[in-house]
């Protein structure tokens, strides 16, 4: 069903060919595959098709395409469509599709006729943004699952604004690990968003003194904290202590940068 899809519709050979060459799909053409599906799907069965026909689509895929099955899943498809949360690549792109179909099928009412108003008052929801917010759900999704460190990083980066937004989101700051959690594992990541954030420029400043300047005034600092256990664990791992059992998790470089949150005063509040 998925082979025939993909033989019917443009785009759908050079799909077919990027797998037998290379035994995967880059993440580009794997959105094209995704689309062709989708597709296919909403020509045959309406833009609801049934919980038992997406999967048969998600199962196809990974059935056409054994290197895109994920082994650590229980059906080995479910980050293509997972009937329990009602996720994945293809179930994003069908919502984008119902999204598409109900405002082509909305009457046009004037906003001038109904408000008074209209240009800059009138909210719009572009297609492009639509799409942003469909390769954001798809890059999140891949980076929960990859471990492949030169596809984690520019997914990282094409990620970076919506972290920032969580970064100022009182109620999400607590959810960034958890949503990116490549952070524990993968290096360079907090470099990279700290230049993004404050240009290449300003971060390269910070890399060039921060051994010979920056790292030991903080330790320094740090040693006059209180010393509870987390402070404790982190002046170990700081002073690169690693065989002590009290040490944290986290290389010399990140624990210095931990206890400097440490070492922050707290933000200015309201007098109880």
């Amino acid at each position: 069903m998925v082979h025939s899809a993909l033989k019917q519709t443009s785009g759908g050979d050079a799909v077919l060919a990027e797998y037998g060459s290379k035994n995967t799909l880059s993440s580009e053409m794997r959105r094209v595959l995704v689309n062709i599906v989708v597709g296919h799907m909403v020509e045959r069965h309406g833009t609801i098709p049934s919980r038992n026909q997406k999967e048969k689509y998600a199962l196809g895929v990974v059935t056409l395409f054994p290197s895109l099955k994920d082994p650590f899943s229980k059906k080995g498809y479910e980050h293509f469509y997972d009937a329990d949360g009602g996720t994945g690549y293809i179930a994003w792109r069908l919502k984008t599709v119902q999204r598409n179909t109900k405002k082509r099928n909305k009457p046009r009412i004037s906003k001038r006729s109904e408000t008074g108003l209209s240009g800059p008052s009138w909210n719009r929801c572009s297609s492009s943004e639509q799409q942003d917010e469909d390769t954001l759900r798809e890059a999140i999704a891949f980076l929960t699952q990859s471990t492949d460190e030169t596809q984690i990083i520019p997914k990282m980066r094409e990620t970076f604004h919506y972290r920032h937004s969580l970064v100022h989101d009182p109620n999400k700051t607590t959810d960034i690990l958890k949503t990116f959690p490549t952070f524990l594992n993968t290096k360079g990541l907090v470099n990279q968003d700290f230049s993004l954030l404050f240009s290449s420029e300003t971060s390269s400043k910070l890399l060039e003194m921060w051994d010979t300047t920056f790292k030991a005034r903080i330790i320094e600092e740090a040693i006059g904290l209180t010393l509870n256990a987390v402070v404790r664990s982190l002046l170990l791992s700081a002073n690169n202590q690693r065989e002590s059992e009290h040490c944290s998790d986290w290389d010399s470089d990140m624990a210095t940068l931990l206890l400097l949150l440490h070492l922050l005063p707290p933000t200015p509040g309201k007098k109880v």
